[in-house]
C-alpha cells in the first residue's frame, strides 16, 4: 500500500505479526527508538523486513 511500511512485529521466535505501518508515524520519536532497538538487536545485515522486538498488544496501543 502506498504510504506504508510493512514491520514485523515479534516478542518471541518464529511468532511474527506483520503490520502496515503508515510511513507518517516514522517522524515520531517512539517510533525512532523502536527502530534503534531493533537495530541494536538484529544489526543491519538481518535478513528479512525490519523487525521490532516488542509485544504485538503493546504495539497496536503505541
Amino acid at each position: 500500500m502506498k504510504g506504508h511500511l510493512a514491520v514485523y512485529v515479534s516478542q518471541k521466535d518464529n511468532d511474527y505479526h506483520r503490520v502496515l505501518v503508515s510511513i507518517i508515524y516514522f517522524n515520531h520519536p517512539l517510533s525512532d527508538a523502536l527502530l534503534r532497538e531493533a537495530k541494536e538487536e538484529y544489526g543491519f545485515s538481518h535478513q528479512g523486513g525490519i523487525t521490532i522486538s516488542c509485544l504485538f498488544l503493546e504495539f497496536k496501543r503505541v
